[in-house]
């Protein structure tokens, strides 16, 4: 399959996810108690990958993604925390200062050298996720402290640390195949969020928050996770086929589809979302988004 029939995977199905996230989450409900509930609901879907597939037992590779397991399971603590905290569209928006680590730490590790356009459009992937996610302030008092979202510099801690997985991912990608790769690096990371719940005040607060949950809230939970699975699958397949900071920077699409979306959500569905869409803030988001077209023909070529 082509690589980027493959990369669009992602975008698509994670302007689905991240919506249904910050619905979820939005519930009287810490990031940390809705982390564990949405990687415990995962479990199924983590379970049913060596039933259907091989999976592959290198000691030293387990033992480095069982790391990353654990480093992913604190970045995915920064995201429900910034989602919980912050506007979905403009979270998702930061997502993609992530093509410019990816891009950095592939030159460094792999020895990927792109063409100029292709950084030419990374960049401009970046000034775009920037500028979605600009807030113009309503006083002055708020103007001193910034108007870029509140959450950025959490987004980019994250970012370097999800790139250099990504990047280690795609070192190993013909030795270990996706299916390997999802079940080690998800299973540790599953297994040390459960393991949390050995703390007393962690298991007491959990079982508060997730006292009286509608089944429904569950069941779109568990859609969610194992949608994840697949958008890692599909990223996967991809980096064989493409370098990771190329296939990364087409998710950068996502932000566009996001917002369409939220907009039918605020407009017709405001008690279950609510985003800022005032003239000026999505005139600044729809100019992110000719960014955004314009930095992926780039990365194309």
């Amino acid at each position: 399959m082509n690589w980027f029939l493959l990369a669009l995977v992602r975008p698509l199905l994670y302007a689905v996810v991240n919506t249904a996230n910050k619905i979820l989450i939005s519930r009287k409900i810490s990031p940390l108690t809705y982390q564990i509930a949405y990687y415990a609901a995962g479990i199924p879907a983590l379970l049913a990958i060596p039933l259907l597939l091989p999976i592959k037992t290198d000691t030293t590779i387990i033992s480095i993604l069982a790391v990353f397991g654990v480093l992913e399971a604190i970045v995915s603590y920064m995201w429900y925390y910034s989602m919980k905290n912050e506007e979905a569209s403009r979270v998702v928006s930061l997502v993609y200062t992530l093509p410019v680590f990816t891009a950095i730490l592939s030159a460094i590790f792999l020895g990927e050298a792109l063409a100029l356009h292709v950084y030419a459009g990374i960049g401009l992937l970046t000034i775009s996720a920037l500028a979605a996610s600009y807030r113009h302030s309503e006083s002055r008092k708020k103007n001193r402290n910034g108007r870029v979202s509140k959450v950025l510099p959490i987004m980019i801690v994250r970012n370097i640390i999800w790139g250099g997985y990504l990047v280690y991912t795609k070192s190993i990608i013909g030795v270990f195949e996706p299916a390997s790769v999802i079940f080690w690096t998800l299973g540790s990371g599953t297994a040390a969020l459960l393991a949390m719940l050995l703390v007393p005040s962690i298991l007491q607060t959990f079982r508060r928050e997730m006292h009286g949950t509608p089944h429904s809230w569950t069941a779109v939970v568990v859609l969610m996770s194992t949608l994840e699975v697949i958008i890692a699958f599909a990223t996967y397949e991809a980096f064989k086929l493409a370098s990771a900071s190329v296939v990364i920077s087409i998710s950068a699409i996502q932000p566009i589809i996001l917002i369409f979306v939220l907009v039918g959500f605020t407009r017709f569905f405001p008690h279950l979302l609510k985003e800022e869409f005032d003239r000026r803030t999505l005139a600044l988001k729809a100019a992110a988004a000719v960014l955004i077209f314009a930095g992926t023909w780039l990365v194309m070529g």
